[in-house]
C-alpha cells in the first residue's frame, strides 16, 4: 500500500539576496544593480496539512528554491503525495515547494491535493489499541483523506484482515471511514468487523462463550466438534462464531478445521 512521504522536517524560512552584475555585449557593456532585479520571493512557512502529488513520477528534485541546481535525484516512485513545508510564490501562483531539507521541486510538475486552509466535515479520531477490521479479501480503494475524494491505491486481495488506526465520524457519530495506517481511509461501507468462517472447531464442555462485547454468555455443554460461521476479535483476542452472536469463543480454546 503507498503512504504518504515525508523527506524531511519544517526549516527556517530563509531570503536570497541580489547582488549587482555586469553584462557584457557585443559593442557595449551595462551596468544592472540590485535595485533594478525582482529579488525570488522568500519562501513561505506552510501547515503540515498541505499535500501534493507526484502521480507516482519521478520528479526531478533541486537543492534551491529557484530551481537553478539540480540534486542528481528524484522522488521515489513508491509514493504519490508528499508534504509540503515551504512554497515560492511566483507571478502567476505558486512556483516551487520544499518538501522538507531543501529538497525543491517544480510546483508546475505536482498537483495541489490538499490546499490550506483545510477544514474536514467530519470527526475524525486515533485508535489506540487497533482493533481488526475485514476486506474480504477484495481490493477494495483506499484514499488520503478521512471523506475518501483523494484516491491513493487499493488494498491488497491477498490480505483480508487489517488494523484499524483512526475512524472517521459523521455528525450523526456514524462511522464513515477507517484509516488502515499512514491515512490510507477506507469507507466503512466496503469493511466489515467480522468475517465469514466456514469450517468446524473442536474444544472442550466448559469452554466460555462470549458476545460481541466480550460479556460471558454461557459455557460450551459438551466436548466436540462445531460448525463454525463467522471470525472477529474481541478484546483482542482471535474469536470463532458457532452459532448466534451470543456464542462466540475464543480461538486459543480449541482448534479449527477449514472445509
Amino acid at each position: 500500500m503507498k503512504r504518504i512521504h515525508r523527506l524531511g522536517v519544517l526549516l527556517a524560512a530563509f531570503t536570497l539576496a541580489v547582488v549587482g552584475l555586469t553584462i557584457s555585449g557585443p559593442q557595449n557593456e551595462t551596468a544592472v544593480i540590485a535595485a533594478d532585479i525582482t529579488p525570488i520571493a522568500a519562501p513561505t512557512p506552510l501547515p503540515t496539512d498541505i499535500l501534493v502529488s507526484s502521480a507516482f513520477r519521478a520528479i526531478p528534485i533541486y537543492s534551491d528554491s529557484a530551481l537553478t541546481q539540480k540534486t542528481g535525484k528524484t522522488l521515489s516512485t513508491d509514493y504519490i503525495t508528499w508534504q509540503v513545508f515551504n512554497v515560492v510564490k511566483g507571478t502567476s501562483g505558486d512556483s516551487a515547494y520544499n518538501l522538507g531539507a531543501d529538497q525543491w521541486v517544480d510546483a508546475y510538475a505536482v498537483s495541489l491535493v490538499k490546499p490550506n486552509p483545510y477544514t474536514s466535515p467530519l470527526t475524525v479520531s486515533e485508535v489506540a489499541n487497533g482493533g481488526i477490521i475485514y476486506s474480504s479479501w477484495l481490493a477494495y480503494p483506499f484514499y488520503y483523506d478521512p471523506e475518501t475524494t483523494i484516491w491513493a491505491g487499493n488494498l491488497n486481495a491477498m490480505n483480508n484482515e487489517w488494523i484499524i488506526r483512526g475512524i472517521a465520524k459523521d455528525a450523526s457519530g456514524t462511522i464513515v471511514a477507517y484509516d488502515l495506517g499512514h491515512n490510507q481511509w477506507v469507507p466503512a461501507e466496503n469493511l466489515v468487523t467480522a468475517a465469514n468462517l466456514f469450517g468446524s472447531f473442536a474444544t472442550q464442555a466448559g469452554t466460555p462463550t462470549y458476545n460481541r462485547q466480550g460479556e460471558q454468555t454461557g459455557t460450551i455443554a459438551t466436548s466436540g466438534l462445531y460448525q463454525t460461521f463467522g471470525a472477529t476479535y474481541i478484546n483482542n483476542q482471535q474469536a470463532i462464531k458457532l452459532g448466534t452472536d451470543d456464542q462466540w469463543v475464543l480461538a486459543a480454546a480449541g482448534a479449527y478445521y477449514p472445509n
